[in-house]
């Protein structure tokens, strides 16, 4: 065997050593995020009119039995990050998340379109003002 191939053959064999680590390592950070996941749900507010313009300063509120409570609101990427806590440990029937915003029609989430969802995407209506 050639030298030239005696290096290419440990070079291939350090690589593949390096890959299986990197491989296990991610699996470990693959399941703390999805464990993570678990307690947070992130939601995206987006346009009706074409499903990608994304919705700033739109109001996140659980509705209960008894009411309905501000939670957050959307950054400046039409996302906002809720701990499922809010809603999961209270003795009060759990309804939905209604997203608001002031030009756009009231959305909600009913509590079987997110359980188990990590995330989700709502789309609001343009209201026509005459």
């Amino acid at each position: 065997m050639s030298k030239t191939f005696k290096y290419a053959l440990v070079l291939l064999v350090l690589g593949c050593s390096t890959t299986k680590t990197r491989v296990s390592g991610g699996a470990i950070a693959v399941a703390a995020q999805q464990e993570t996941s678990l307690s947070l749900l992130a939601i995206t507010v987006i346009t009706a009119s074409d499903n990608m313009t994304r919705l700033p300063g739109a109001a996140i509120y659980i509705v209960r039995a008894e009411g309905a409570a501000h939670v957050g609101t959307t950054d400046q990427f039409g996302r906002v990050v809720l701990e499922r806590a809010l809603w999961m440990n209270a003795d009060e029937a759990f309804f939905g998340l209604m997203v608001c915003h002031p030009i756009f029609y009231c959305g909600i989430l009913r509590d079987e379109e997110i359980q188990g969802r990590g995330e989700t995407t709502i789309a609001l209506a343009t209201r026509v003002a005459r």
